[in-house]
């Protein structure tokens, strides 16, 4: 009897743990809509309540409204939350065990750019919000910083696997990569030009090939 009770007790607190995480993503997923539409500053604790359908008791555990717009955009880009870096998600695991080059970059660059179409609005409400809350500040920083990480992370990987052109210079080709992948980079293209995906997509590709993956065609951009 015992040993039922106590399979019993961990069945309810395993249920219990998959409702509240359930209601968490419910939380982020109102808070990204509403910092997305309404901006920071406008959003309230009530707002998200209301739009996740919970108590607004309920969002002010689940964080700062500072937390909130750092966890949502991380759901909103990576599919969920925390400081993990990408590399390390199951995403990004299964397209790292592709073993045709070119295909691996194409899936990476996939992964970015749906990423950042999901999110490039919400990334739009962390940079302004930046600017006025040192919370919301500090968490950006820290934010950008494991960007530029799992950046590195990715120029290494396609090193590892031949793609980059012997004696590239990695640290300044993340950089390159960063700028060229970045949710402002998506933003200028494809939102405001209105480039589609067929588009931005080979755009990508095509500047990566051309300032890493290849020695260059012609001296133009050579000093």
């Amino acid at each position: 009897m015992a040993d039922t009770n106590g399979r019993t007790r961990t069945y309810q607190s395993e249920l219990r743990a998959d409702r509240a995480a359930l209601t968490r993503r419910r939380i982020l997923q109102a808070a990204a809509e509403s910092f997305t539409a309404h901006g920071y500053r406008p959003t309230t604790m009530a707002a998200i309540a209301r739009g996740a359908g919970v108590s607004v008791e309920s969002v002010k555990a689940a964080g700062s409204k500072a937390d909130l717009l750092l966890s949502s955009f991380e759901q909103t880009f990576a599919g969920d939350e925390g400081p993990r870096p990408i590399g390390e998600r199951p995403e990004i695991i299964e397209i790292t065990r592709i073993t045709d080059p070119s295909a691996l970059l194409d899936a990476l660059i996939t992964f970015v750019t749906e990423a950042n179409r999901r999110s490039y609005g919400l990334w739009q409400t962390f940079i302004a919000a930046a600017d006025q809350e040192p919370g919301v500040r500090d968490r950006l920083r820290d934010l950008l910083e494991r960007r530029r990480q799992d950046i590195r992370g990715a120029v290494h990987l396609l090193a590892d696997r031949g793609l980059v052109t012997p004696g590239t210079d990695l640290a300044r080709a993340a950089d390159s990569w960063n700028f060229l992948l970045s949710p402002e980079g998506y933003e200028q293209l494809v939102a405001q030009s209105g480039w589609d995906l067929a588009e931005y997509r080979p755009w990508v590709r095509a500047a990566i090939e051309a300032m890493v993956l290849r020695p260059p065609q012609n001296d133009v951009f050579r000093e």
